[in-house]
């Protein structure tokens, strides 16, 4: 993939060379300064010892985790032609993930944020200790609410094991720095998410969760526990932009299921290192969050199908089977929405047409009428399947006022449900981005006053639904503000204004939204 390079982003990218020049001069002065001081031998200890690397090693303090993430250059993260170095073993894996942990998720490529995190960390105001005693019961309160909505569609984790780990950290006997942060990161999630409740003390608790699993430091080697932390943190990205980049974090997550062979289907991979959790599903899950996520940003998957095992065509689950099984207003599984992304990468042609009349069928329909279920993850993946089905569909001379009736009913299905749009704010905002966008590029071949009321309409639904999520999700702060700029300007008739998408560059959802706005008569600003 070739990427243009505008004069802007070479412009940024010499302003933080100078920046990362004068931080290392800086450093090199205080080092001087410090070599020219005795040395105390009571204090001092070598960082590094070529001689013995030990696996698990614990963080003292929040000062010497920073200290361990500025120690190694890895602004490499922000290209897209590196995202996935550290297979080449130039970078270890763990400096890797620890440095997307610190890309904000607001940009299709990543910035890199040395500023003071915002939203859920900045909630965290005092001191953390890692050595503060667990609360049992609020820790089980939080993992029930995980194993209820992430659980369902995500079985990465084993929930006995997550249980009885909670239980020994409560009680002062778990040893096993993987197994902590793991349960580190799913009470973390269960505490942040917005479904039925959510105050102001569950996001203090997940803060403080997610920052204990990231003062537990070992080295991250290729095994399925591996995966399973690498996934959890790429979902806590997905309800918070300060808590990583999702799509750097989920191509660490799929390069780790590919080198443990997991794409493959081989039998010994299955029983890795004895995890309770099946590799086929921990990659299943890494699957479709690379598809959603980089779906999403328009930006490069971390795998294709053409290097996976033919075997996985006998797991593929075709649209006929889903219409026939369950109940019609059943969501669908990870399974379900694996063959779905599965069948839409198999050819840059394929509309997978088959299960968008599926979904339209067996799920839309019902929802508008009024049937609704408790469970509401598989919405987001379900929507970011519909956009890139009918994103396919754009170059068929026929159809567009089906599809533009599709448009409209699952941005009504989202709109008539508010108590779910927080439910998977990042995924469900930029689908309904690319979903509007469509929608304007269906209604073109309308006569003009049909076309801008179909397509204000469109703005409008959307743009109530972007207000709401943008409050929760800072990155979506500049698509709600577009989506609004294009309905005032429509609606005023105003020729004369333009409009700013310099948030997408880099990706390419830039000329897509670009041409979806000439459609409307509006013009991009240079």
């Amino acid at each position: 993939m070739q990427v243009v390079k505008s004069a802007s982003t070479q412009e940024s990218s010499v302003q933080s060379l100078e920046k990362e020049i004068a931080s290392l001069e800086a450093r090199l002065s205080r080092l001087q300064t410090t070599a020219a001081e005795p040395l105390q031998p009571a204090t001092f200890q070598p960082q590094n010892n070529p001689t013995h690397m030990p696996s698990e090693t614990p963080i003292s303090s929040m000062a010497s985790r920073e200290q361990s993430l500025d120690s190694v250059d890895l602004d490499v993260l922000k290209e897209v032609e590196t995202v996935s170095l550290y297979r080449g073993e130039l970078y270890c894996l763990h400096k890797m993930a620890r440095r997307a942990i610190r890309l904000e998720n607001c940009d299709p490529r990543g910035m890199l944020n040395l500023t003071q995190k915002k939203s859920l960390l900045a909630s965290y105001s005092q001191p953390h200790s890692s050595s503060a005693p667990l609360d049992y019961d609020l820790a089980i309160s939080y993992a029930n609410k995980y194993f209820a909505y992430i659980h369902p569609t995500f079985p990465i984790v084993s929930e006995d094991a997550i249980r009885n780990t909670l239980r020994k950290m409560a009680a002062g006997t778990q040893n096993d720095l993987r197994e902590r942060t793991i349960s580190y990161l799913v009470i973390s999630i269960g505490a942040i998410l917005p479904i039925e409740s959510f105050a102001a003390y569950d996001i203090y608790h997940s803060a403080d969760y997610f920052l204990r699993s990231l003062d537990i430091l070992f080295s991250y080697d290729e095994s399925a526990t591996t995966v399973q932390i690498l996934l959890l943190f790429t979902i806590c990205s997905l309800f918070d932009p300060s808590t990583g980049s999702s799509w750097h974090l989920i191509d660490l997550a799929t390069q780790a299921c590919i080198d443990m062979g997991y794409h493959q289907l081989q039998p010994e991979a299955e029983t890795a290192r004895n995890s309770p959790v099946k590799g086929s599903t921990l990659f299943q899950a890494a699957y479709v969050l690379d598809f959603t996520i980089s779906s999403a940003l328009g930006l490069p998957m971390g795998i294709q199908n053409r290097d996976m095992s033919f075997d996985w065509d006998a797991h593929i689950v075709q649209p006929t089977s889903i219409c026939a099984s369950g109940s019609r207003s059943k969501e669908l599984s990870l399974v379900e929405i694996f063959s779905w992304a599965y069948e839409l990468c198999n050819s840059p042609k394929n509309d997978a047409a088959g299960y968008l009349s599926c979904y339209e069928e067996r799920i839309l329909q019902p929802r508008l009428s009024g049937e609704e279920n408790t469970s509401h993850l598989p919405r987001a993946f379900e929507l970011q399947l519909v956009a890139q089905s009918l994103r396919r569909l754009l170059s068929a001379s026929s159809g567009s006022a089906a599809q533009s009736k599709l448009v409209y009913d699952c941005l009504i299905s989202f709109q008539s449900s508010i108590h779910i749009w927080p439910a998977l704010p990042w995924i469900t905002g930029y689908s309904i981005f690319q979903v509007v966008l469509l929608g304007i590029f269906f209604s073109n071949e309308m006569p003009r006053n049909q076309r801008v009321s179909q397509v204000s309409h469109l703005l409008s639904l959307a743009g109530m639904v972007l207000s709401v999520m943008k409050a929760k999700f800072s990155g979506l702060h500049s698509h709600s503000l577009l989506l609004s700029g294009v309905l005032k300007q429509i609606t005023s008739f105003d020729t004369d204004s333009r409009q700013s998408i310099d948030f997408l560059e880099g990706s390419n959802l830039y000329e897509f939204c670009r041409d979806a706005l000439n459609c409307v008569d509006i013009d991009i600003s240079p």
